[in-house]
C-alpha cells in the first residue's frame, strides 16, 4: 500500500488496474481509506475517493471468498463517501455472504459491516435485521472477545436503525457476560464506552440498562484506567436517572455508585460535571466523603 502514491489513487491510471488487481492488494487499499491518516489530503479529497474507489471496486466482490468479502464490506463501512454514494451493493454482499451460515466470527463481521453501511445511507433495515436474528440464534456464550467487540461496534454505528435490532445485539452481549469465560478487561472496557451513548440516546430500555450494569459492575476492581473509570461514573449517572426507584436494578445502581466513590474517588473530580447529580450525592455514605466533597465542591450540588 505504501508504495501507492495516493495522488495516482484518483487518477485514471489506477482504476484501469483494478480488474488486474489481486483481492489482497484491493483489501490493503480498503484498508488505507479507512484509515486515511497516510493520506496527504484535505477531508473532502479523501471522501471523493472512497467515493470512486467502492464504486470501482465493486464488481471485484464477485471472485472475492466470503472472508475477503465480509473484509471489504467492513473497510468500505468506515472509509469516508462523499454524498451520493451507493453502498446498497455492498450491504447486499455481506448479508448474502453469511446467509444460512452460523458462524459467529462471520456473522458479527457482517453484522458490523452493514451496521456501519447503513449509516452511511440509511433505508432498508431489513439485511441487519436477518443478521441480528442469525447471530442471537447461535450460542452466546461461544462469542469470541473479537466477535462481541465487533458487536459493539456495530452498536455504535447504529443511531440510524430501529430500536429492535439494537436490542438483539444487547440480548446477544447480556448472554455472553452472564456466561462463557470472563472477556478480557480491555473488552469490556470498550464495550461499555462505545455503548453507553447509542444505548442512552435509543431510550434506555430494560435490556440497555441491564448491559450496562452488567458490564459495569464487571469491571468494578479490575485492573482499568482513569478513563474507564469515570466511564463507569457516568455509566452509574445515567442509570441513576433512568431505572425505576424500588427496584433490584436501582439497588444494584447505587452499589455501583458507592463502589466507585469509594474505590475511585479521583474520578469525581474529572468526570463532565453534567454526571454529578444531588441524586448521586445524596446514596453517598460516610467512608465515600472523598468522593462526596469533590462533587460538593465542582457541582455546587448539596448532600
Amino acid at each position: 500500500g505504501a508504495a501507492l502514491q495516493w495522488d495516482e489513487l484518483l487518477g485514471e491510471e489506477l482504476w484501469a488496474q483494478v480488474e488486474s488487481m489481486s483481492n489482497s492488494k484491493i483489501l490493503k487499499l480498503a484498508a488505507g481509506l479507512a484509515n486515511p491518516r497516510h493520506i496527504p489530503a484535505s477531508g473532502g479529497r479523501v471522501s471523493q475517493l472512497g467515493k470512486t474507489f467502492a464504486a470501482n471496486v465493486e464488481p471485484k466482490l464477485e471472485q472475492m471468498s466470503t472472508e475477503e468479502k465480509l473484509q471489504l464490506c467492513v473497510h468500505v463501512g468506515k472509509i469516508s463517501l462523499a454524498k451520493g454514494s451507493d453502498v446498497s451493493a455492498y450491504v447486499s454482499a455481506a448479508s448474502e455472504a453469511v446467509q444460512g451460515s452460523s458462524d459467529l466470527e462471520a456473522l458479527t463481521t457482517a453484522a458490523l459491516a452493514v451496521a456501519k453501511l447503513s449509516s452511511k445511507a440509511p433505508g432498508d433495515s431489513a439485511a441487519l435485521l436477518g443478521i441480528a436474528k442469525a447471530v442471537e440464534a447461535g450460542d452466546a456464550t461461544l462469542l469470541s472477545p473479537k466477535a462481541a467487540g465487533r458487536i459493539a461496534d456495530a452498536i455504535r454505528a447504529m443511531s440510524t436503525m430501529p430500536v429492535t435490532v439494537v436490542t438483539i445485539f444487547v440480548r446477544v452481549l447480556v448472554a455472553r457476560l452472564k456466561a462463557g469465560e470472563k472477556l478480557p478487561v480491555g473488552t469490556r472496557a470498550a464495550m461499555l464506552s462505545k455503548t453507553h451513548l447509542p444505548l442512552r440516546t435509543s431510550g434506555m430500555a430494560p435490556e440497555f440498562c441491564e448491559l450496562l450494569l452488567l458490564t459495569g459492575e464487571s469491571l468494578v476492581g479490575e485492573d482499568i484506567s482513569d478513563p474507564v473509570k469515570e466511564r463507569l461514573l457516568e455509566i452509574g449517572s445515567t442509570l441513576l436517572d433512568t431505572v425505576p426507584y424500588g427496584s433490584p436494578s436501582r439497588t444494584r445502581t447505587e452499589k455501583l455508585l458507592v463502589d466507585v466513590a469509594t474505590r475511585y474517588p479521583a474520578a469525581f473530580s474529572s468526570v463532565p460535571l453534567r454526571f454529578l447529580t444531588t441524586d448521586i450525592v445524596d446514596i453517598l455514605p460516610d467512608e465515600a466523603s472523598a468522593a462526596r466533597t469533590a462533587a460538593v465542591q465542582r457541582a455546587g450540588v448539596e448532600a
